[in-house]
Formats: structure tokens, C-alpha cells, sequence
């Protein structure tokens, strides 16, 4: 299983773990959105560029200003006198200002003594509560250690908070050290619950960085599933250089991947140059996966023209199949 495809404008990865946790994979109208252990994490966007595939805000967009001060009040607090700031807690009716306050907590607590809130959270009794103080607690701690958190989220017992936690790692420490982070991740087994960490520094890492990721993954030959991991680097970097996607993709050995990774670059780039696109998919020989792509990316900005295109084509059969293709978008 590859991708699978659906519309979305913000996805929580805690909400795909079954809980409530303000952690988002972000874009304009998401494409892939995978909720399953099978396939890698979200990273074909349409409509967002480039920027921060898991966004986790301390305030979330709609917090107003004195909700924002009375939570940096808190994590503040946190930091210099840890009961004073949890006596505050229990004063918060609200489930929603509970779990961004829960994650201020964390962070400010982080700062003094990572260690201590790192147990603090493990041993929270709501799962979800947990959660959301680990989305505070992650970023904070990574800053200063990021082996040692990752040390306390392997040690987690199995389960959403774990997989969650590994995730924010991820992102947070793919900004501060990606070669590190990914060498780190690879080194985990699967049973820990690592399978979106690595999706996660791979697909940001082509943002950031499209040449070193492409040449670290490329060169990752020990690694049995490297190419998995590249493919999604891949995937993600069609979001911002959809060429460069493109020209990277007969890195790999199983065709497959060669078509999916053309298949995304010719949708990203048909949203803006569709000729450019098409000129392309002619230059190996139209296969359907590639038009499909088309298909999709020039119908999501210009339904009309992309319908124009599609009937146009002189094989009845193709023509159906790439209708069938952006009615089901």
C-alpha cells in the first residue's frame, strides 16, 4: 500500500491515535492522509509549499490574548515552582484550555528538569492527558537532549503516547540535527513504534534540505528499508521542486516506486504548469499512473480545462479512467 488519497485541512496525528492532542500535519487540501500503520505519514500537499509538515503551536491559531498570557503565566510558573503551576490546573473546567495548559506545564517544566517531567507525564492517568503534556514537553526537551528524550519515549510503554511522542521527536529533532536524528530512528526496531518518526524526518527533511536528504538516503544501502524512506522524502520535496522530484526518482530499483514518485511530482506540478507536466509524462511513454497524476493536479485548480484535456484523448477506455480519477477527488 502506497498512499491513499482524501481532502482535509488539518489532521491531528494525536486524533489519529484516538485522542484529542493539538499536534497537526498541515496543509492547503491534503492529499495523502494516512492513518494506518501501513502506509508512511502524510506529505503530499496541494495548495501549501514547502514550511513544517507536523505544526505544533504553543497557543493554538484561535487562542486569544489573555488566554495566551494566563498559559505563559503558567509555563512560566512551571519552570521556577512546579506545584504552584498544577495547583492552578485544577482550576481549569474547560477540556480544551486543560490540554494546552497541561502541555505549557511540560515545557516550562522541561526547562529546569526535563528528566522529572519526562516521568511526570509517563505516569499521568488519562492517556490523553498525557499526551497533550508530552506535545509540550518533546519540543523543550529536544532543544536541550534529544537523545535522552528519546531514551524516555522508547522506554514508554506501547500505545498512543508513545507513537505520538516519537513523532513530535521526530519533527523537533529533524530541525536541529537531521543526519543524527534519522541515524538515530533507524536504529530503532519497528516494535517501538518508530514507522512515523522515520516517514516524519524523512518527508521534512526534503523540505529543508532536498540535496542532503536525497544523498543521505540514497547512500543508506545498510538500511533494508531505505527506499521506502526515500521515496517518501521524494514525495514531500514534490510539494516544494516538483522537477527535482522528478529527476531524482530513478534512484530507485523497484519500478513501482519510480512511477509513484513521477506520479506526485506530475500532480504537484500540474496544479501550476500542467503543459510542463504533460510534456514529461510524453517523454517516457504516458503511462496511465502518470496521467492520472495530471489529471488530479490540473483538475484540483482548473476542473474545466483538465476535463477539456481528458476528452480530448483518442482511448475511450483512458479517457474513462481519468475521469473516473478526479470525480472521485
Amino acid at each position: 500500500m502506497r498512499f491513499t488519497f482524501a481532502k482535509l485541512w488539518w489532521v491531528s496525528l494525536a486524533v489519529v491515535c484516538g485522542l484529542g492532542a493539538a499536534v497537526f500535519l498541515k496543509g492547503g487540501n491534503r492529499k495523502d492522509v494516512v492513518v494506518g500503520g501501513e502506509s508512511p505519514p502524510s506529505v503530499r500537499e496541494s495548495g501549501s509549499r514547502g514550511g513544517r509538515l507536523l505544526s505544533n503551536p504553543a497557543f493554538p491559531p484561535q487562542t486569544g490574548l489573555g488566554t495566551r498570557n494566563q498559559l505563559q503565566t503558567l509555563e512560566d510558573l512551571a519552570a521556577t515552582d512546579l506545584q504552584a503551576a498544577l495547583s492552578k490546573l485544577a482550576d481549569l473546567q474547560d477540556p480544551d484550555l486543560r490540554s494546552i495548559a497541561l502541555a505549557a506545564i511540560a515545557r516550562g517544566w522541561a526547562k529546569s528538569d526535563p528528566q522529572a517531567a519526562g516521568a511526570w507525564v509517563a505516569e499521568l492517568a488519562s492517556e490523553k492527558d498525557a499526551v497533550s503534556a508530552a506535545l509540550g514537553l518533546i519540543p523543550a526537551w529536544a532543544n536541550s537532549n534529544p537523545n535522552n528524550c528519546l531514551d524516555w519515549a522508547t522506554a514508554l510503554d506501547s500505545g498512543n503516547l508513545r507513537e505520538v511522542s516519537l513523532a513530535q521527536l521526530a519533527d523537533a529533532w529533524v530541525a536541529i540535527n537531521p543526519q543524527e536524528a534519522l541515524s538515530r530512528y533507524f536504529a530503532l526496531t519497528p516494535e517501538t513504534g518508530s514507522e512515523r518518526g522515520l516517514h516524519v524526518i524523512a518527508a521534512q527533511w526534503a523540505l529543508d534540505a532536498p540535496g542532503a536528504a536525497v544523498d543521505y538516503l540514497t547512500k543508506s544501502k545498510d538500511q533494508p528499508r531505505h527506499e521506502e524512506f526515500l521515496e517518501t522524502a521524494l514525495v514531500s520535496l514534490s510539494n516544494q521542486d516538483s522537477l527535482q522530484a522528478w529527476s531524482h526518482a530513478t534512484v530507485f530499483s523497484d519500478p513501482e516506486r519510480i512511477q509513484n514518485v513521477r506520479a506526485m511530482a506530475l500532480e504537484a506540478m500540474a496544479e501550476s504548469k500542467p503543459l510542463d507536466a504533460i510534456k514529461l509524462a510524453e517523454s517516457v511513454g504516458n503511462d496511465p499512473v502518470l496521467l492520472k497524476g495530471i489529471a488530479r493536479g490540473w483538475a484540483s485548480q482548473d476542473g474545466e480545462a483538465a476535463t477539456g484535456w481528458i476528452h480530448a484523448m483518442k482511448d475511450t477506455e483512458l479517457e474513462q479512467s481519468l475521469l473516473d480519477e478526479i470525480s472521485r477527488k
